[in-house]
């Protein structure tokens, strides 16, 4: 079960890393909100080394997340940042219970 929580946590980090990288040259974001960004993905991708890393990475990027939509479409996408901030509750729950 905690193999799962942590290949889950790292492939979440992942995504949101490449997500970033891809987009970061067509939008042109902050060199600080890029550092931000893979500073959050990267504490979930060592997650197993301390669960102190999940609700760290988690808080980054639930900050960072409105910022890159409205750096990049000009408004913050509720929809996307009501799902993220769920499955964020979702995940640092799962860690507390493990």
């Amino acid at each position: 079960m905690k193999i799962t929580l942590y290949l889950i946590l790292a492939f979440y980090g992942i995504l949101l890393a490449y997500s970033l990288i891809s987009l970061r040259k067509k939008y042109s974001l902050p060199n600080w909100l890029s550092f931000f960004n893979l500073l959050g993905s990267f504490f979930l991708l060592i997650s197993w080394i301390n669960k102190i890393f999940v609700p760290l990475g988690l808080i980054i990027l639930l900050i960072t997340g409105p910022i890159n939509g409205y750096l990049m479409n000009g408004k913050v996408n509720l929809k996307h940042l009501v799902v993220k901030t769920i499955l964020s509750a979702i995940l640092l729950i799962w860690v507390l219970i493990i």
